[in-house]
């Protein structure tokens, strides 16, 4: 049997945990110390965000910057949050009616939740 050598950075690809829309990467602590460079490399490469655990537990995140400095610009640009519709209801024009003391009181019973 021969055993295929492993890029040893890709070990931390096998470690995923769960987030908003898919599988984040993870990668422990020490060996984001031990090859930072590496590991940014292959953040900035695969344009995705990275977990990076201390002692198996989640601690920071580490994404790319993709240039959007405005918060809704960027939230448009990945389809999660859209323009309000640009029809608008108008108004009323006309007088619903005068309502006399009787039809008020049920209507403030009613709204009252003594009904």
């Amino acid at each position: 049997m021969t055993l295929i050598p492993r890029d040893p950075l890709r070990a931390w690809l096998n470690v995923r945990h769960r987030y908003y829309n898919g599988v984040m990467k993870s990668i422990s602590k020490r060996d984001l110390n031990q090859k930072t460079a590496e590991v940014l490399d292959r953040i900035s490469a695969e344009d995705e965000p990275v977990l990076v655990t201390e002692r198996g537990k989640p601690r920071w995140r580490i994404e790319p910057v993709d240039g959007h400095t405005d918060l809704w610009d960027k939230l448009r640009a990945e389809g999660r949050l859209s323009s309000p519709k640009t029809v608008e209801t108008p108004w009323p024009t006309e007088n619903p009616g005068d309502y006399t003391q009787a039809e008020v009181d049920v209507l403030l019973d009613w709204a009252k939740g003594e009904h």
